[in-house]
């Protein structure tokens, strides 16, 4: 070992003009040659050799040991190169979720939102158009059927009404004892299936505008067949459907129990009696509520025909579906706006784990341990060539200073000469 630092400074000292390499072409061969390894004391020496111990040599050469280009031979290479490979590795994965964001993006900004937005501007030029049309569009009625709707209205309107007239006398206001006071042998049947009462429209009372009642319930069950909430829809027509069938239940049972009580002041009846088993009273039902229902329906029909001649109610009706799909595709294309936003952050998220990876990559060391130790060392035989020689003072505490100043801020330490 003495021979060869010997040889060193012989060498040195019998050729005064060795040249020595620039700072930074050493450091460009450094990059391109392979990791030097060996003992950090002899390479110290020796690079102090080949650069004269100039100061800023030895700085880049602190650099090449930090970044790992000078290597200590008793350090595990193999360690270093797994954690290389690891790093190596989350790199690869991050480029690769980049390109899977970027292909993302790539469809949002060429297929999705042009589509979408194809689907917008063909809605809006539909609604354009309705506005634009509203009375040049012809709706077409069927004729045969609105007349048939028109008749089938009116004499449900002019039956419902004399049958409720009748109906509700014949339960509320029909007078039992004198029927069967002046009854006789060709009187008795009609006294006792009284559903339809002649007597109701020959004296003026209340039950002429009874059957209002119906036809206001009639008209309420068209208006809520017009709902477009399907939940409130069907149960208003539900209850107005309960409503109708207890007030015609109601009528029927009172008329079938005055025909009772009838029977028994006539002495033909045996005393029993079920309503629900006589037929008067499902034919009150029938009669009533059943047709009831049935002329609102037909009201419900007469209506809508009307509104199919009413074009500007037509097309409002399609403007309203078409402002629907519009919402959904402006909230579709809010969707993939904020997906692009965040595949975007993502990317730059990315990026910028790859950059601090590829900075680690090239500062990974075994430890901290090592990396002093790796200094010191470099830097003893560095020093061991400054010693050598007998002159040049300033330069040795430059490099004093060099060291210090590196491993203050490397190992965040406070030293001094």
């Amino acid at each position: 070992m003495a021979n060869f630092f010997q040889n060193l400074i012989s060498k040195k000292n019998g050729n005064n003009n060795e040249a020595i390499l620039p700072e930074s072409a050493q450091i460009t061969m450094q990059s391109l040659s392979e990791i030097e390894r060996g003992n950090m004391n002899q390479i110290g020496y020796m690079r102090a050799g080949r650069n004269n111990g100039d100061p800023s040599a030895l700085r880049n050469s602190f650099e090449l040991i930090k970044s790992g280009q000078i290597v200590d031979e008793n350090n595990n290479e193999q360690k270093r190169k797994e954690t290389i490979e690891g790093l190596d590795k989350l790199i690869n994965d991050h480029k690769g979720e980049i390109n899977t964001h970027k292909a993302a993006i790539e469809k949002i900004d060429q297929v999705d939102i042009p589509n979408i937005q194809r689907e917008i501007d063909s809605n809006k030029s539909r609604i354009d158009e309705l506005k634009n049309n509203t009375w040049s569009i012809k709706f077409k009625r069927n004729r045969f059927n609105l007349i048939l709707t028109w008749i089938g209205f009116i004499a449900g309107f002019i039956y419902l009404y004399l049958f409720y007239v009748s109906a509700i006398h014949s339960a509320l206001f029909r007078n039992i004892a004198g029927e069967v006071a002046n009854a006789d042998q060709n009187s008795i049947s009609i006294l006792l299936n009284n559903v339809f009462n002649i007597s109701a429209f020959k004296e003026f009372n209340i039950h002429w505008f009874a059957p209002i009642v119906f036809f206001i319930f009639a008209l309420i069950l068209h208006f809520s067949l017009e709902i477009r909430t399907k939940v409130i829809k069907w149960a208003v027509v539900l209850s107005v459907v309960l409503f109708v069938l207890t007030a015609d239940g109601l009528l029927a049972y009172s008329i079938e129990n005055n025909n009772h009580t009838v029977s028994e002041l006539m002495g033909l009846s045996d005393g029993s009696w079920v309503f629900y088993k006589s037929f008067v009273f499902y034919l009150v039902l029938f009669f009533g509520f059943f047709t009831s229902i049935g002329w609102s329906l037909i009201l419900h029909k007469l209506a809508c025909e009307f509104e199919a001649s009413n074009p500007e109610r037509e097309n409002f009706e399609k403007i309203l579906s078409i402002d629907k799909v519009l919402r959904q595709l402006y909230f579709d294309k809010g969707v993939l706006n904020t997906s692009r936003i965040e595949k975007v952050n993502l990317i730059n998220t990315l990026e910028e784990k790859i950059k601090a990876f590829e900075a680690k990559k090239s500062n990974v060391h075994y430890s901290l341990v090592d990396l002093e130790r790796s200094i010191d060392d470099f830097y003893s035989g560095w020093l061991s060539y400054l010693n050598g020689l007998r002159s040049d003072h300033s330069r040795k505490q430059d490099c004093e200073n060099v060291y210090i100043s590196f491993k203050s801020a490397t190992f965040n330490r406070s030293l001094t000469a």
